[in-house]
């Protein structure tokens, strides 16, 4: 008989739910509620056929069970939704001053909610280990248990320059092959990033993200800086090129991996 799949946050729930890889309000935005034609571009920089913004094309594999996927994480989603209409609302004044105050975010419980934001990344990169096939660490699990914060995770926000004043920033919303790697005693490392058009988010494990990807945040500060990329045309074309085939190639591991689980 195979074997229920848990839900890799609570390790107790059937894993019955999946996990946007972004947003859902993201498409919306860019597609409309029904995506007209059916066509959206994804992460991988392919089009593909999508029935709406909860098409199973969107969403990573199931992972979670409906507990940890909507009463859980809701506050979570919710702090996201907030950050994210802040960094599109005031894109000139965060690409010139390359400051982020919580406080102006979220008001005077800026530590709670800026924890709840903390956790909703936290909940990205999971889902992202889990697809690959790879156990969720430990101190991952426990971002979501404790109040005070014991995890190997940092979060670090880039400003890309290049994308700012492309023609793709509108659709760009693209997901980097995660970098799995093991530090003494085997202990698992993970280097990923997503970018919600020019602004990119990097997630570090155990490691130290690369270039100048701004500032570590474990949800423990008011202010936070921003790091800043821009490339030569040259530079910036390899880029998309390489970038696009990295998550191709990911999103090949991930199918054949569930296709063995």
């Amino acid at each position: 008989m195979k074997q229920i799949k848990k839900c890799w946050i609570c390790r107790k729930r059937p894993a019955e739910t999946a996990e946007h890889r972004y947003k859902k309000s993201e498409f919306v935005r860019m597609h409309g509620k029904q995506f007209q034609g059916n066509l959206v571009r994804t992460w991988t920089n392919e089009i593909r056929l999508a029935q709406g913004p909860n098409s199973n094309t969107l969403k990573y594999p199931k992972s979670l069970c409906h507990y940890c996927n909507t009463t859980l994480s809701q506050p979570y989603d919710r702090a996201f939704d907030r950050f994210r209409e802040y960094t599109i609302a005031n894109e000139q004044q965060l690409c010139a001053e390359r400051i982020i105050d919580f406080q102006d975010i979220y008001g005077s419980d800026f530590d709670i909610q800026e924890l709840h934001l903390f956790r909703y990344f936290a909940k990205q990169l999971g889902c992202k280990i889990d697809a690959i096939g790879l156990s969720v660490p430990r101190d991952l699990r426990y971002v979501f248990k404790k109040v005070h914060l014991l995890t190997r995770l940092a979060i670090s926000f880039q400003i890309d320059e290049n994308i700012r004043v492309s023609n793709m920033r509108e659709w760009w919303l693209s997901s980097a092959a995660i970098v799995p790697s093991f530090a003494r005693f085997r202990i698992p490392c993970f280097l990923w990033s997503q970018d919600f058009q020019w602004f990119r988010v990097h997630y570090s494990l155990g490691v130290k993200p690369e270039g100048k990807a701004g500032a570590l945040w474990r949800a423990d500060s008011r202010y936070l800086y921003l790091g800043r990329i821009q490339r030569s045309e040259e530079d910036f074309n390899s880029y998309i090129a390489e970038r696009a085939s990295l998550a191709q190639h990911a999103e090949t591991v991930e199918r054949l991996t569930q296709e063995k689980s």
